[in-house]
């Protein structure tokens, strides 16, 4: 706790400098300051989601002995907690699939032969940001992918096809190197048909070249 302490305070003096002009041409603050957050984040992940980290660990190594009897491969969703909110929008919370720090102990704690159902839309609206996917930390675990978006409305989100909003699938797919099955999951019942048809002309644009079975 001593050293917690020590590094959010590290955390709180550095960040007092952080408008200052001389800051960015200081890289040396500059990379010790990324480090502190970095440090500051993982710690809080670490706390926040221990005991649901240890008790999914547990749960996830006996699926995987039943799934690995049964020739099926398990896939963790990247997804948050939602709520509903008040004029209908999904009011996304941070969970251990969508929370850097977190999902980092679990790739490491859980059975190298579970993978994950990257759902980058979900990320998105947990995290609160359309570019800080952890594609970086999760690629190489990929083994099934949901393709969405999320737009705000109200104090939240409500789901929406591929191109409808600011999630830049063209780059983001263009990096991945998963090859094998993408889900347009689109949720809105009122237009379906043409939801999924614009998320096709989204890729087909893009330049990619879709194979359906």
């Amino acid at each position: 706790m001593k050293a917690y302490t020590k590094l959010l305070a590290s955390l709180v003096f550095i960040s007092g400098a952080y408008g200052a002009p001389a800051f960015a041409n200081t890289p040396e603050l500059s990379d010790r300051t990324f480090r502190t957050v970095n440090k500051v984040q993982e710690l809080i992940a670490t706390e926040k989601y221990s005991d649901a980290i240890s008790k999914l660990n547990s749960a996830l190594g006996t699926c995987q002995l039943a799934a690995q009897d049964l020739g099926l491969r398990i896939a963790i969703e990247t997804h948050g907690a939602i709520s509903p909110g008040p004029v209908g929008e999904a009011i996304h919370q941070s969970t251990v699939t969508t929370d850097r720090a977190a999902l980092m102990r679990l790739l490491r704690e859980i059975p190298s032969a579970i993978g994950i159902n990257y759902d980058p839309g979900n990320i998105k609206a947990a995290e609160n940001h359309s570019s800080r996917l952890h594609l970086d930390l999760l690629d190489s675990r990929i083994n099934y992918c949901h393709l969405k978006d999320w737009k705000r409305v109200g104090r939240g989100w409500e789901a929406c096809g591929v191109g409808d909003d600011d999630l830049n699938y063209p780059a983001l797919l263009s990096q991945m190197r998963f090859d094998g099955v993408y889900l347009i999951e689109y949720e809105p019942l009122h237009d379906t048909t043409e939801g999924i048809r614009r998320s096709l002309n989204t890729l087909r644009s893009a330049g990619f070249r879709l194979a359906f079975e």
